[in-house]
């Protein structure tokens, strides 16, 4: 054999051999490929799960705020019924009462930011607050002079859109001015 034959014949082999690495690279690239899909999809999973999870802890946490408050109230369910009807309270049963109101604008709030979100439906909790405000003077009134005695603070919470609250106020006193004014836009409990 010459060498010319002999150059040729290595030539062919390790185009030969060329061939088959190319071809168990493909295959390795494939089994990497393969196997960062399954894991991108596991971790996408663990996410999904993760946030329902979360999702359904607030959800969890919010009616349970709304039974805690309900049992609070229980033993003073007299003292509720006439301060949302306006009635006059005194000193220790006004304290309560605005006491009462916080509580359910802290729920509202809280409802807003979680349980709207696992339902997909935005602010049911603003604006049935809003209602409810409007159907019950005397809550109207607490919160009104709530929000009179917290006037600066408020000024500067609706001055920096985005701070924790600032729309969730804004809401409500939007909610408020078209109950008031009769609008037809206004929330009711019958859009939830």
């Amino acid at each position: 054999m010459d060498h010319l034959t002999f150059a040729q014949l290595l030539g062919n082999y390790g185009e030969f051999v060329g061939a088959i690495a190319v071809v168990g690279t493909l295959f390795y690239l494939a089994v990497q490929v393969r196997h960062s899909k399954d894991a991108t999809e596991a971790n996408t999973r663990s996410l999904e799960q993760s946030r329902e999870l979360a999702l359904n802890e607030a959800g969890f946490n919010v009616g349970r705020s709304r039974l805690d408050f309900t049992r609070a109230i229980i033993p003073h369910t007299d003292l509720w019924m006439r301060g949302n009807a306006g009635e006059p309270l005194d000193r220790v049963e006004a304290e309560i009462y605005a006491s009462f109101i916080g509580a359910r604008w802290a729920i509202a709030f809280w409802e807003a930011q979680a349980i709207n979100k696992l339902h997909d439906v935005k602010d049911v909790g603003i604006h049935d607050f809003a209602v409810f405000l409007f159907q019950n003077p005397g809550a109207r009134s607490v919160w009104e002079e709530f929000n009179r005695v917290e006037q600066e603070y408020r000024d500067r919470l609706l001055d920096e859109p985005g701070r924790a609250g600032a729309d969730e106020v804004q809401m409500v006193l939007e909610d408020l001015e078209k109950l008031r004014s009769g609008s037809s836009n206004a929330a009711t409990y019958d859009d939830r």
